[in-house]
């Protein structure tokens, strides 16, 4: 099954607005000593930040069938950890560096020490299948706990 990331209006609006502002605003900027040149960078960092916003967007998270939790889409790619690995997966709303570009995340504990943070739109969605994607994974009422442990 495949789970589309939640992007926070915040997120796209800051990278979408500050990107926008830096390729707009650039031009203003060619009159004065060195001003192409900065001209230039601005416009390729403003967008660096469209596109960051663009493909943060399309960040998708998949259960496969064999088992594993995998993110496709910028930054990720590939595989985060196996079904079986979680230890537990709660609601979290720790600002820590994370990939998700959503403040309403799941913190997903496995393996031993293992750590990340993702945003899914469809949470209850998400936690049921991964629930279902291993007997020893219990459905709390706000996550999942393994109760094999």
């Amino acid at each position: 099954m495949e789970f589309a990331a939640k992007v926070d209006l915040w997120f796209l609006l800051l990278f979408y607005g500050l990107g926008g502002l830096m390729v707009l605003g650039a031009p203003a900027l060619r009159h004065r000593p060195r001003g192409i040149a900065g001209s230039l960078v601005l416009i390729a960092v403003g967008w660096l930040f469209i596109g960051i916003a663009w493909r943060a967007s399309s960040v998708r998270y998949a259960i496969t069938e064999d088992g594993y939790l995998d993110a496709t889409g910028w930054p990720f790619g590939g595989r985060i950890t196996s079904v079986g690995a979680i230890h537990r997966v709660e609601p979290s709303r720790d600002p820590r560096a994370s990939h998700a570009a959503s403040l309403d995340r799941l913190r997903i504990d496995y393996d031993e020490g293992g750590l990340i943070f993702i945003a899914v739109r469809d949470k209850p969605g998400f936690l049921d299948a991964l629930a279902a994607g291993d007997p020893a994974l219990e459905r709390t009422a706000s996550g999942i706990r393994r109760v094999d442990r």
